[in-house]
């Protein structure tokens, strides 16, 4: 029941080395998952993930294991990572986060809030090509749908391209919105394959904080099986006026 068995690869990953946040990845097999595991590194067992499936249970002690590792580079040595009734993750003060997994694949990204004042993070693999008509029609509109189609990149890969964007965004904007919002409530406007960004602009307001045409960018990373991307949203900038 070795721990090495279950987390496969472990990485301090540099997907994004322009953001200021701190990134894990991890390979983990399920067949090689045990309760125990929570116990072995003091990682807090939820009782409704206790009665969850075993790839349930296993994908969420990666992420919380992934987590515990970044916790460690910012000096924080144990911290109990709940979540509230929606399951977004509660973060410790000063810091935030988002993790994202997915078949067989973690990943968890911290950043101080006085850097990054929300982020979000999201790995999909490749839609199947047989299932691109179910999904982009809760994904994308026309509009968005040419601008995949002229975009470059294989329909399924630019599709998943932005199903992840678009889940990112919600994974920042949520704690501090507080409600869910579909696909819908934000458009892709642009797609920057040199800079490798993609551009999602909002369609409605969102509570009090965000409101209908802010933009945001969304950085991205594309591998031969997986879309990876990630939102940060910066702290607003105060001007402070001398007399």
């Amino acid at each position: 029941m070795a721990i090495d068995n279950f987390i496969q690869l472990q990485t301090n990953t540099e997907f994004f080395p322009q953001v200021p946040a701190t990134l894990h990845t991890a390979e983990f097999n399920i067949t090689e998952y045990h309760d125990i595991f929570f116990t072995d590194e003091n990682i807090l067992f939820p009782d409704n993930i206790q009665r969850a499936v075993t790839k349930r249970k296993a994908e969420y002690f990666a992420g919380r294991y992934l987590a515990k590792q970044a916790f460690a580079q910012h000096g924080i040595k144990a911290f109990d990572l709940r979540s509230d009734p929606r399951r977004c993750p509660l973060w410790p003060n000063g810091l935030v986060g988002s993790i994202s997994h997915t078949k067989n694949i973690a990943i968890c990204a911290i950043a101080e809030q006085t850097r990054i004042n929300a982020l979000g993070i999201d790995l999909e693999f490749w839609i199947k090509k047989q299932s691109e008509n179910l999904i982009k029609s809760t994904v994308i509109n026309p509009q968005e749908e040419q601008l995949l189609k002229g975009s470059g990149l294989v329909f399924n890969q630019a599709l998943t391209l932005i199903f992840s964007a678009k889940e990112s965004l919600f994974k920042a904007l949520y704690p501090q919105v507080g409600c869910y919002f579909d696909f819908s409530a934000a458009l892709l406007t642009n797609i920057d394959k040199k800079q490798q960004k993609v551009e999602l602009m909002l369609c409605e307001n969102l509570g009090s904080v965000y409101q209908a045409n802010q933009s945001f960018q969304v950085h991205y990373v594309l591998s031969d099986d997986f879309a990876l991307t990630l939102v940060e949203i910066k702290p607003a900038k105060t001007v402070s006026l001398k007399k």
